[in-house]
């Protein structure tokens, strides 16, 4: 089945969104976002072991690409890593959301 965004996959990008991308960051974690120079966004989420076990991440994981998928971009090009926070692994899916559109609209990506 074939995805209908681009997911990061390379350590390089990810590096790269950490160390030149803007940052904004609220109790949910933290949202990276540089230019690529592609002509579609690209997803990387981020979150460490001490955080909770393989099915706490996975799940963090799986609501931040859903959250993505849905969301309407007005800027392309980026790519957007989304670090998670402490209250990120309590979180649902609407809190979720609303902390990603809050963060990406503070970078104006949407």
């Amino acid at each position: 089945m074939k995805r209908s965004f681009e997911t990061i996959r390379k350590s390089e990008d990810f590096k790269r969104a950490f160390r030149k991308g803007r940052r904004v960051r609220d109790g949910y974690g933290t949202l990276f976002a540089v230019e690529n120079g592609l002509s579609c966004n690209r997803i990387g989420p981020v979150i460490s072991k001490k955080v909770g076990n393989s099915v706490v991440r996975h799940r963090y994981c799986r609501l931040i690409r859903e959250i993505f998928r849905l969301t309407d971009f007005s800027q392309t090009g980026y790519d957007i890593v989304v670090k998670a926070g402490e209250r990120s692994v309590h979180a649902g899916y609407a809190e979720l959301e609303s902390s990603f559109r809050h963060l990406a609209g503070k970078l104006s990506l949407i």
